[in-house]
């Protein structure tokens, strides 16, 4: 059986004005996603209700402000990224899923580079 691997990166004193953009946020994921050579579904594939890429901004719901931030999930033929930012405390995860190999201290560089954060943990689980 072939094993899965999840990545959760943890990004701690983020610049707000990236983390809380859902432009960058969709761009930043979209460049991983090259970077560690996976491929991202087309929306013509994808069935449901919203075929494309979903995003969140917790702004909509006039939530208050420690619950600020936004949320987003790209489908892969491999699995998925997502990412959920808070931005009152310069904070962001990011978690990648996969059934084919990929290197986690890219990620978790890439993400500490990408999102201008001073400091980044992340932890991989394999099964």
């Amino acid at each position: 059986m072939k094993s899965i691997k999840t990545t959760q990166i943890y990004a701690y004193g983020c610049d707000p004005s990236l983390i809380n953009s859902i432009d960058f946020m969709n761009s930043s994921l979209e460049d991983l996603i090259d970077v560690i050579d996976m491929t991202k579904i087309p929306p013509e594939l994808i069935k449901g209700e919203n075929p494309k890429s979903f995003y969140f901004d917790a702004a909509v719901l006039n939530l208050p402000d420690e619950d600020a931030g936004i949320t987003g999930v790209i489908t892969l033929f491999e699995s998925h990224c997502a990412f959920h930012s808070w931005t009152k405390y310069k904070f962001c995860c990011i978690v990648v899923c996969s059934c084919k190999e990929y290197n986690s201290d890219l990620v978790a560089y890439f993400c500490k580079d990408r999102f201008k954060a001073q400091n980044v943990s992340y932890k991989t689980i394999i099964m």
